[in-house]
């Protein structure tokens, strides 16, 4: 049997061969040097999965895994599978790591089920990353070493995260537990699991410090109108929510927490999915249009999320008083008309 290691960093690889060595280069420059590296070569067209095999040549602590292409969603559970070290850490191949970055969270996790660092630096794509602004050492720490203390720090702990990136996962957990990326999803496929995962720990640190460049690249998932969520995505969402909810939080402090952030959350993406079906590119016809609008009117959390007091975006704004209120048929022609023309501007549901 293999030998366990500290980490096992797992990168899903496609269409990036203009980027991967930024990322790889970035991966082997890290003053943590026990890890292995899983390149998950997704049957990418392009020369990635060669640049891959050539880093995995130089080094022995990377392995490549070549596959059929299966979206993002079945490439890290692929490496998962395959992965040995004690936590997992997930990096997108197009984006870079700052050198200490896994010394950090590494020495900081202390044998937690969990770990969470700062928001990732957002930076186009030419900019130079050793020249952003950031949070470089830790000057904030917040340790949960059982549920209560867990449940006392809830909105520190849990609220505000949907990027695995930012995480150390215990690959043990994630194992007896059986869970996987949900590969039915191509976009916050990464928040389910982490909603899936927290109904599992017993323990986490959150610390300030930020590592991970996150590099905005225009062709990537996230800008694409067409990946903007279907509602089984809201409605898996708004599911294991409301199962991380029922172990951490009592029903009475449930509202003043949703506000944090799943109102917000929850309701974009309710809006995006009823707003998608007018765009190029995704456009629908009227009578699944206005389906989509009836879905979403009806939908147990929308009632709820109306109401709350918690920042709209104008767009959304007027987006929920159109659905709340049914005039979703009247509206339609006009919405059609805007997006036929590309004149409906949803910046708000860029990433």
């Amino acid at each position: 049997m293999a030998t366990a290691l500290p980490l096992s960093i797992i990168v899903p690889v496609y269409k990036v061969e203009h980027y991967l060595p930024t990322m790889l280069d970035s991966i082997l420059a890290q003053t943590f040097r026990d890890y292995e590296l899983l390149l998950i070569d997704d049957g990418s067209p392009d020369d990635s999965g060669k640049i891959c095999d050539d880093y995995a040549v130089r080094d022995e602590r990377i392995r490549v895994i070549h596959k059929e292409n299966g979206g993002v969603s079945s490439a890290r559970n692929s490496a998962i599978e395959e992965a040995r070290g004690e936590y997992i850490f997930f990096a997108d191949a197009d984006d870079y790591l700052y050198a200490e970055c896994l010394a950090t969270m590494m020495g900081e996790v202390g044998g937690r089920d969990f770990l969470r660092m700062g928001l990732s630096i957002k930076a186009k794509r030419n900019e130079n990353a050793e020249q952003l602004d950031r949070q470089k050492v830790v000057a904030h720490r917040l340790v949960a070493d059982d549920e209560a203390a867990l449940k006392a720090n809830f909105v520190e702990v849990f609220t505000g995260l949907g990027n695995l990136w930012r995480c150390l996962f215990k690959r043990s957990i994630i194992m007896e537990a059986g869970l996987r990326m949900d590969t039915r999803f191509r976009y916050c496929e990464d928040q389910v699991f982490i909603y899936q995962y927290f109904q599992h720990i017993h323990s986490a640190v959150c610390i300030d410090y930020q590592g991970y460049v996150y590099f905005m690249t225009p062709d990537s998932a996230t800008h694409d109108y067409r990946r903007i969520p279907e509602y089984d995505l809201v409605s898996t969402l708004e599911s294991e929510w409301a199962n991380v909810e029922s172990r951490y939080v009592e029903p009475a402090q449930r509202e003043a927490e949703r506000k944090e952030w799943i109102y917000y959350e929850l309701y974009l993406k309710m809006l995006m999915y009823a707003l998608k079906g007018y765009l190029p590119g995704a456009a629908v016809e009227r009578k699944e249009r206005l389906r989509r609008w009836k879905l979403i009117r009806h939908d147990a959390w929308f009632q709820s999320l109306y109401s709350a007091k918690f920042w709209k975006p104008r767009p959304v704004r007027m987006a929920g008083f159109v659905c709340k209120y049914g005039l979703y048929p009247l509206a339609d022609p006009v919405l059609w008309y805007l997006g036929k023309k590309n004149k409906l501007k949803l910046n708000f549901m860029q990433a």
